[in-house]
């Protein structure tokens, strides 16, 4: 007999397996933009800015969640202390490191060992007692490993889809279905299979109930921000497509349609994001990581991307590799 559950549950549980067994090998298991700089010097960048226009002498408190190897902190910090350089906000520059797990929160303090950084253990999922007064919070790639339910409209109902450890599916008549979701799965095409990230959005709740006036959360992962790009896949491709299993571990689209209502935020590719801070044209590379890399570095990299199979001519050639990363901006007014 098959051993069918909701996502959210059978997530839940797979994911904390796979957490306790993997360790730090965790981020060597699949690729992800964890390592890239743009994204980075574009967050630090800025935020230095709104630093500079919002400042009131208080403390500065960043929050980074979901810190990957580090790496992506690293180059955050790397470019904002370049930028202050007359030290008039480091000292009281507050960097807070926020993951599950203690052993990967100190591989990634060993990467800033230059810096002084803070460190947390929590459960995204839970209350976050330690946050206090914000100035900027970042989640980057987390979202997408978080517990989600799965719905689907029929001709007839909206279904929850159930599932087990070999992703077999099973749908069954929604219950107790809030309104905000009823009504968002009510304007989604018939068949397709839709995420609803409801951990993520209590984070969201979470986080900005500390966040101070006029302060913002940035999101990046992966997922999807309009009907139109969930129409572009026939419902078989698209519903094969949403769950990925990496080495026993499941991850699944954010909804970025829902969370960008809900709390009122601004979603745009991150691509667009890092270009339009950094001033400079990026290409999307899969290597052996996830890069964004500009002209240059796509010519300094040829030989590497033409072992992956790019052409010689990458940058004329007019290919544009289909990037489904999105940066979600929520102020807090």
């Amino acid at each position: 007999m098959q051993n069918f559950e909701a996502f959210d549950e059978l997530q839940k549980k797979v994911n904390e397996k796979y957490y306790r067994g993997r360790g730090r090998k965790i981020y060597s298991d699949f690729k992800t933009f964890g390592s890239s700089d743009k994204i980075a010097y574009a967050n630090a960048m800025e935020f230095f800015e709104w630093i500079r226009t919002n400042d009131d002498g208080r403390e500065i408190k960043v929050y980074d969640f979901g810190i990957g190897n580090g790496l992506f902190s690293k180059f955050c910090l790397d470019k904002f202390y370049e930028l202050d350089v007359h030290r008039e906000f480091t000292p009281r520059f507050h960097y807070i490191l926020c993951d599950i797990s203690e052993e990967l929160l100190q591989k990634a303090v060993k990467e800033m060992k230059n810096y002084s950084v803070e460190t947390k253990v929590c459960n995204a999922t839970r209350e976050l007692p330690f946050l206090r007064e914000a100035s900027h919070i970042r989640s980057n790639e987390m979202y997408d490993d978080l517990p989600a339910k799965i719905f689907v409209r029929t001709e007839n109902e909206i279904c929850e889809v159930l599932m087990d450890e070999r992703m077999k599916r099973n749908y069954v008549r929604a219950k107790r279905i809030d309104v905000k979701t009823e009504r968002l799965m009510e304007r989604m095409p018939v068949g397709y299979e839709i995420p609803m990230n409801f951990a993520a959005r209590k984070h969201l709740k979470e986080c900005l109930k500390h966040l101070r006036k006029n302060a913002y959360i940035d999101i990046f992962d992966y997922g999807f921000s309009s009907i139109e790009e969930i129409k572009r896949y026939p419902s078989d491709v698209w519903n094969s497509a949403i769950v990925r299993e990496f080495n026993s571990q499941l991850t699944i689209d954010v909804n970025f349609i829902g969370l960008e209502e809900e709390f009122n935020g601004t979603c745009q590719p991150q691509k667009e994001y890092a270009e339009s801070i950094l001033k400079e044209k990026l290409h999307y590379v899969e290597l052996k990581q996830l890069y964004y890399f500009n002209d240059g570095e796509v010519l300094d990299n040829a030989k590497e991307m033409k072992k992956f199979g790019y052409p010689s001519d990458f940058i004329d050639s007019g290919i544009t590799e289909i990037d489904d990363y999105k940066h979600l901006r929520i102020i807090k007014k």
